[in-house]
């Protein structure tokens, strides 16, 4: 594989090293930002899916209540007889 230098300024240097994984060369970060450009927006997407999967404590709950209140409001009103 061929190898080239280039310059980059100090704080473009610092922002990919803050994207690189440990078993990412700068080359991948590179490369995965050029993909994820030309992929469109649900590679973008994807990259936050599963983001929420350890919810803090107490907020399934919450999000459990809410979505029960909501189907419950939302039910009371399509019944509720129409005022004229």
């Amino acid at each position: 594989m061929t190898s080239r230098n280039i310059s980059i300024r100090e704080d473009i240097y610092d922002q990919l090293t803050s994207l690189k994984q440990k078993n990412q060369s700068y080359s991948d970060v590179i490369e995965d930002l050029i993909h994820e450009g030309t992929k469109g927006s649900f590679s973008r997407l994807m990259k936050y899916f599963g983001t929420w999967g350890d919810f803090p404590e107490g907020m399934e709950e919450t999000i459990e209540n809410f979505r029960k209140n909501l189907n419950t409001n939302l039910r009371d009103r399509i019944h509720e007889p129409v005022q004229e």
